[in-house]
């Protein structure tokens, strides 16, 4: 079971926002509180709600990379440099292999912007003004690679 901020509120016997300037270590808060705060939601393995922090931050810290091949020894060298960057930056990364298919593909890219995430880099198959219409009304920040698609897309190569 998880334990929710309103819980360890409830356990210290101070409010849902005390505990949350505890936790995301914000002034306003007494020492001692923090420190009992703390110490209750360790005790209690407390970990953040991922999506309700995404939700009120506006951004979810995932990035997305479709690749149509890792095997070339090229393309895992990006990943793990993107992927490393990415890190030190605070991100997760999703990776998925479209596998060259145009649907796949698509699928994928779909199902990245279904998880919010933040942007995505795309070494795509797809091309076209049907596709590009579908990436620009996503508004999620695109980067390509390796194949460039035309349109307001960034290219890196």
């Amino acid at each position: 079971m998880n334990v929710t901020s309103k819980q360890i509120a409830e356990l210290c016997g101070v409010t849902r926002g005390t505990v949350d300037r505890a936790l995301n270590n914000r002034p306003g808060i007494r020492p001692a509180t923090r420190a009992k705060i703390l110490k209750v939601a360790e005790e209690l393995g407390y970990r953040p709600h991922f999506l309700a922090q995404s939700l009120v931050k506006g951004h979810t810290k995932t990035l997305g990379i479709v690749l149509f091949d890792i095997q070339n020894q090229i393309f895992s060298q990006l990943f793990h440099a993107f992927e490393a960057e990415a890190r030190k930056q605070g991100y997760f990364v999703y990776l998925v292999l479209s596998n060259r298919s145009k649907e796949l593909e698509l699928e994928y890219i779909n199902s990245l912007l279904d998880r919010k995430v933040d942007g995505i880099a795309l070494l795509s198959i797809n091309e076209g003004k049907k596709f590009e219409s579908a990436l620009l009304k996503s508004r999620t920040p695109i980067v390509t690679f390796g194949n460039r698609i035309s349109g307001p897309f960034p290219y890196v190569w």
